[in-house]
């Protein structure tokens, strides 16, 4: 059975914009994440405060 070839790049073959491409689409989907952890944050905090409230009384 032959050998599948991989199509598979190495860092020194790309290009300086393709690297940058790269480097663009990972730092585009960390602020994805942060931003949806951001928000769960505050979230879970607006609920926290209710039932503080809630406790309180």
């Amino acid at each position: 059975m032959a050998k599948r070839k991989r199509n598979v790049a190495s860092i020194e073959d790309l290009s300086s914009l393709e690297l940058a491409k790269i480097g663009l689409t990972l730092a585009a989907i960390g602020d994805i994440i942060s931003f949806l952890s951001i928000i769960k944050a505050e979230e879970e905090e607006a609920a926290r405060s209710a039932e503080n409230k809630k406790n309180a009384l």
